[in-house]
């Protein structure tokens, strides 16, 4: 008889209304919520569970890690875009790249 590694991965979520003056402060309000445990997500919360065989060879990536990655991989060339520029466009991809990196990344207390 085989052995296999089996990974059974379930999620969790919960929505929930934070009074802000932004969407980043709103958002790290959470995190420290959450960290500070006043936000418990529980049974209330089960959205999926996958069932699937767990590779070693293959890296798992969290959402923030891929993000991350996207980032860095076009932000540098998307900012020399946006400074080529005279007049600085609001709606530029390289402003929201950095407002998500901004999100992706919140400042730790």
């Amino acid at each position: 008889m085989k052995t296999f590694k089996i990974e059974i991965i379930e999620t969790l979520a919960r929505t929930i209304k934070v009074q802000a003056d932004s969407i980043e402060d709103a958002i790290l309000k959470t995190h420290k919520l959450y960290r500070n445990e006043k936000i418990v997500l529980d049974e209330n919360d089960y959205i999926d569970t996958s069932i699937e065989l767990y590779d070693d060879n293959v890296k798992k990536y969290t959402k923030r890690e891929l993000i991350d990655d996207i980032i860095k991989y076009l932000i540098e060339d998307e900012k020399k875009h946006y400074e080529e520029f005279e007049k600085n466009p609001e709606n530029h991809i390289y402003l929201k790249l950095k407002k998500l990196q901004d999100l992706n990344n919140p400042v730790r207390d």
